[in-house]
Formats: C-alpha cells, sequence, structure tokens
C-alpha cells in the first residue's frame, strides 16, 4: 500500500488520477503528494493481478494509442471474463465504448482528435462492476483474441493483452497453496501433453488437498489426468494430444478444498514426480518444481 508521510493512503489510483497528476507534475507545478500518487498509479504495471487492473495498466502504457479494432477484441474478451457473460456489446459496457471510438476514429483523418485508449478504459470502473483474478485461461484467451485482429498478427507492446499476460505470470511468482501451485504449472508447461509424471503429482497433490483417498471418488482432477493419459497413448500427433493446461482447467470445479504447501507437500510430490520419470528427473516448470516453488514461497515470502 503507498502512502504520503502524512499518512494518506493510495491503494486505488484511477487512470484519470495518474493522467492529471502526471501531466501536473511534467510541468514541475505539483511535488510531494502528488508525484506519490503518480508513483502509485505506475505500480499498477507492476503489481495488476484482476482482469481490470490490467486493463488500467494497459492504459497507463499505451494510454494515448487511438483505440483500434485489436483493442476491442482485447477488451471485449476481458470484460465477458470480469463479468462472466458473453454478450456483453448490448449492455452498455466498456466495451461498447471501445466500439463506438473506434467507429468515430475511422471517420476522423487527424491522430491527436481520435479517441484514444486512455479515454475508453477510464471508464472502467463504472462500467464494468465485477472482477477477479487472472488465470492462464484468460491469459490464452485474450492473446488469441488480439491476434486474431492483428493486421500484422502480433500483440501491442504495453497493450491490453501483454498486461493481462503479466498479470497472470504475477500469479505464478505468488502460489502458495497446492491448486494455485498446479495452476502456476499449467502456465509454465501447460502445451506439453499429460504423461505419467505429471498424472503421479498431480495425484499426490489432489489427495494433499482434498484430505482423503480419492482414488474411489473418480471425479477428481487425478481422474482427468489419467484419462488424458491413455487417451494420448492411442494418438500419434503431439498436437492432438490433451495437454497439461487441458487438465489443471478443470481444478477448480473438480478439487473443492485447499490449502497452503507445507516442505512435506513439496517433498511427498517431488518424489512422487521421480518415481514415475523414465529419466529420474524433475520437469523444469512442471508440477513439482511449482509446489516446490509454492513452499519456498510460504517458508520466507521475501523470496
Amino acid at each position: 500500500m503507498g502512502s504520503t508521510k502524512d499518512g494518506a493512503s493510495f491503494t486505488n489510483i484511477s487512470v484519470e488520477e495518474h493522467f492529471s497528476v502526471s501531466q501536473s507534475t511534467s510541468c514541475g507545478q505539483y511535488a510531494g503528494p502528488t508525484e506519490q500518487i503518480s508513483t502509485a498509479a505506475e505500480a499498477l504495471v507492476g503489481r495488476s493481478t484482476t482482469l481490470t487492473e490490467a486493463l488500467k495498466a494497459a492504459a497507463i502504457n499505451v494510454g494515448r494509442k487511438p483505440v483500434e479494432t485489436t483493442d476491442v477484441a482485447a477488451i471485449k474478451e476481458v470484460e465477458a471474463r470480469a463479468i462472466g457473460g458473453d454478450d456483453i456489446e448490448s449492455h452498455g459496457g466498456v466495451t461498447a465504448v471501445a466500439i463506438k471510438a473506434v467507429a468515430r476514429n475511422q471517420k476522423i483523418g487527424k491522430e491527436n482528435e481520435k479517441t484514444n485508449l486512455r479515454d475508453v478504459i477510464a471508464e472502467i470502473d463504472v462500467r464494468v462492476t465485477r472482477d477477479r483474478e487472472v488465470t492462464s485461461e484468460d491469459a490464452e484467451a485474450v492473446v488469441q483474441a488480439e491476434l486474431n485482429h492483428s493486421p500484422f498478427n502480433n500483440i501491442i507492446p504495453g497493450g491490453p493483452t501483454e498486461e493481462i499476460s503479466t498479470a497472470a505470470e504475477a500469479l505464478i511468482g505468488r502460489s502458495t497453496t497446492l491448486t494455485d501451485a498446479l495452476k502456476a504449472a499449467a502456465m509454465n508447461v501447460g502445451h506439453k501433453p499429460v504423461e505419467t509424471t505429471d498424472v503421479a503429482a498431480i495425484k499426490e497433490v489432489e489427495t494433499r488437498a482434498v484430505g482423503d483417498d480419492i482414488e474411489g471418488t473418480g471425479g477428481g482432477v487425478t481422474a482427468v489426468a489419467s484419462k488424458a493419459v491413455a487417451r494420448n497413448k492411442t494418438i500419434g500427433k503431439e498436437s492432438e494430444k490433451t495437454n497439461l493446461r487441458d487438465v489443471i482447467a478443470e481444478i477448480d470445479v473438480k478439487v473443492t478444498r485447499d490449502r497452503e504447501v507445507t516442505s512435506e507437500d513439496a517433498e511427498a510430490v517431488v518424489q512422487a514426480e521421480l518415481n514415475h520419470s523414465p529419466f529420474k528427473n524433475i520437469i523444469p516448470g512442471g508440477v513439482a518444481e511449482s509446489v516446490a516453488a509454492a513452499y519456498k514461497l510460504n517458508h520466507d515470502p521475501s523470496l
């Protein structure tokens, strides 16, 4: 939490406040608390972990650029995921504002007269009333949405999509529970096909998270992983196999209990993965390594 020397806090700096203050300080009119407000706003870029915070960070990064179709695609995906619905164009949200801005910009010749990204995202707190933390699935979906609408098939540096990806990656760095560690593994190596080593590690994690013998339940994420491995063995093409991300995507539904990772958890998951590895090694960025990283963070939060 940012604060001034007199104790005022700046935990919720808006996009408008950031730009108002930064423009004032650039002219040398203000100092002290106002500079700290600007710094607090810029700090959003480094600690944005929710969907709407990521959009605000994008407004700080590239807010002066005119709104384009690629921005609309990314914003629409973010808003739909934040509010939990698909039909968002008709309810007056920030996507609708962005669409109108693009239509207006296409009729205007001068760049400096066009509606920019900052102007659109400035309305987000009013237009988008729900929010949640970014997941790896969110990041991948927003990336794909922007790529699908980019004439050059690229991502705008510092834009909405890059900030969503940064937010998802930030969650990896502070994963401290068993299921969080699985999600981190999905972000790290989610595109690889599920293997027997993954099943062993996932099974150990799930058993420890729910505190029961999961063999008899048949409906957990371990069961999903086991079926995926059996399926993958019948498929020749790597690109058609079920990957780790697909399996772990079901974790919030399949695993309804969770707790922080302990040293015993980390050791057991590492051992489970080693015992089922044909090369007796740990998958870099995989389940065991992510669980071990979560324990280290619990043991020493300063890491």
